[in-house]
């Protein structure tokens, strides 16, 4: 997701002169390319395991709920998040915390999943829709929105943001190869909720992790549609 996520930012200006704001930083990858460019960068998250290791001048790491209020320290230039608001249940306060959190001219960028595609497969597979409509079913359990990526645009203009534009992306993934993997990996992490809740069996499971790991001639599948939106507050 990198590569579409640092063009984005490009776009709006990150430069020496910007403090930026990375939340819900995951592994960092995205605080470690703002170090490098940025006057300042802070990194958030719940879980700072991955971020502690991490060291870059101008790189601060700090463990902060958005949830509880808006980041001290500021304003910021930039804010970035990425596949965070769709686990939330309270995402329009999470929003308008981000909001608040940057200057007049500020600009946040926001990305977040629709998994509307991600049940698709060529050849066609009955047993990946299922899958995929049970994981939706899955984070709908546990208060998150397995199609916010589609409502994002909508709600960073009821946050208060002015010249709100959005993307969507998704990459043509083989069956079998590297990057199908990472499909089979979260449907290993997603195995424990899937059959505690009996939205799948353990046999199907098993079907649909081998099905993805096993190539085919042109067998593909359309992975979770990544929507990306961006909007500055108004000075």
């Amino acid at each position: 997701m990198d590569p579409g996520t640092i063009r984005l930012l490009e776009s709006l200006g990150v430069n020496r002169a910007s403090s930026c704001a990375e939340i819900g930083a995951g592994a960092g990858s995205i605080a470690l390319w703002l170090a490098e460019r940025a006057g300042r960068v802070v990194a958030t998250d719940l879980d700072t395991r991955f971020l502690e290791t991490l060291w870059r001048d101008r790189l601060e790491v700090r463990r902060h709920d958005i949830l509880t209020g808006p980041l001290a320290d500021g304003p910021y230039d930039v804010i970035h998040t990425r596949l965070l608001l769709m686990h939330l249940r309270e995402r329009g306060l999470a929003l308008r915390h981000m909001v608040a959190s940057l200057r007049p001219g500020g600009w946040l960028l926001a990305e977040e999943y629709d998994l509307c595609t991600a049940g698709l497969f060529q050849p066609p597979s009955e047993l990946q829709a299922r899958v995929n409509e049970a994981i939706q079913r899955l984070f709908e359990r546990s208060g998150g929105d397995p199609r916010y990526g589609i409502k994002l645009l909508g709600d960073l203009q009821r946050a208060g943001l002015a010249d709100v534009e959005a993307e969507a992306r998704l990459r043509v993934v083989p069956l079998g190869s590297p990057l199908a993997e990472t499909l089979a990996l979260k449907l290993e992490q997603f195995r424990q909720g899937l059959l505690e809740h009996g939205l799948l069996s353990d046999d199907e499971l098993q079907r649909a992790i081998q099905e993805v790991r096993t190539p085919g001639d042109g067998a593909v599948h359309y992975p979770a549609l990544l929507v990306a939106a961006w909007g500055r507050r108004p000075a």
